[in-house]
């Protein structure tokens, strides 16, 4: 038993006798690259997943906006009055088809706050006066709102005078937030459909069915793109410019 005792004390001895065993430098840096490399790898993965859940959102909005304009010609036979006919844009208009929610007027993609009520306010106060993250195509490709072949003119379109509503644009995002319109002449770049998403924008039309497409694809100066921004789905080349 002696013996016995004494040759487990003595491999115990042996044991704690031991260097102990832990990382060193080249293997601290090693790990430490590792990691840095894999997250390079995911962090750009991760932004495109946020990016895309965002876009995801802003179609769904712009598809809920569409319904409520659907709504709005339902029950009035014509499209909402360009902005000149004020103090009833389109967006306080359709606001009304969308259960009153100010949400659906909202694009993620801004990271700003939107304080947009539903209504038409004074430009003194804070409020904005236009919903923050979509226009109105109410010109067309024509410069001149009074001879615009777009959605709106003064009187307003009637739902019977749209060529092809599949194929006309009617609500997008916008590049910035300066007077709730959107329009296809190319001497306009504010209005703009805008490129908040991967370089591009989402599209509403008048059949409620929604697209992405790159800013430059939306304003290129064709006949493809350019008749989507009429009526009458034509190309219109004397409004290019």
């Amino acid at each position: 038993m002696d013996k016995v005792c004494h040759d487990n004390f003595r491999r115990l001895l042996k044991r704690w006798s031991l260097p102990r065993i832990g990382f060193t430098l080249i293997e601290l840096l090693v790990v430490i690259a590792i990691i840095a490399v894999l997250a390079a790898m995911l962090l750009p993965a991760l932004a495109r997943a946020k990016d895309r859940a965002r876009t995801a959102v802003c179609k769904n909005n712009l598809r809920q906006i569409g319904v409520g304009l659907t709504l709005y010609v339902d029950e009035f036979h014509k499209y909402p009055p360009s902005l000149v006919i004020m103090p009833s844009p389109w967006d306080t208009l359709v606001f009304n088809y969308v259960g009153k929610n100010t949400l659906v007027f909202f694009c993620p993609a801004t990271n700003s706050q939107s304080l947009w009520a539903g209504t038409v306010t004074n430009l003194q106060v804070q409020s904005p006066r236009f919903n923050p993250s979509y226009g109105w195509n109410f010109v067309g490709t024509a410069y001149d709102s009074w001879d615009s072949f777009g959605l709106t003119r003064v009187p307003e379109v009637r739902d019977a005078e749209l060529a092809v509503p599949c194929d006309l644009i009617s609500i997008a995002d916008v590049v910035r937030n300066d007077d709730g319109d959107l329009d296809g002449s190319l001497q306009d770049p504010d209005d703009y459909v805008g490129k908040l998403h991967q370089g591009g924008g989402n599209v509403v039309f008048c059949d409620v069915h929604v697209e992405w497409g790159k800013q430059t694809n939306w304003m290129r100066a064709t006949e493809g793109a350019r008749k989507r921004w009429n009526r009458d789905n034509l190309a219109h080349a004397e409004t290019w410019h």
